[in-house]
């Protein structure tokens, strides 16, 4: 579950590139959620994706380089 995410809203997201070396802010709408999980309803990620779970808010809305 994202840091920044509540349930049944939209939220940017980190998804991280096939190659580990960028993080691409991507838009999604959360649906339920638990205490350590959160549906995504809709958006541009897809099973097996990987995204920042952190805290990213300083990061802005642009990608960023991984190390």
């Amino acid at each position: 579950r994202p840091a920044s995410g509540s349930s049944e809203g939209a939220v940017t997201l980190f998804k991280v590139s096939a190659d580990a070396t960028r993080a691409e802010p991507v838009t999604v709408r959360l649906g339920r959620a638990s205490a350590n999980r959160v549906q995504i309803v809709d958006g541009a990620l897809r099973e097996g994706d990987r995204i920042v779970l952190s805290d990213t808010s300083a990061w802005g809305k642009q990608a960023v380089r991984l190390r």
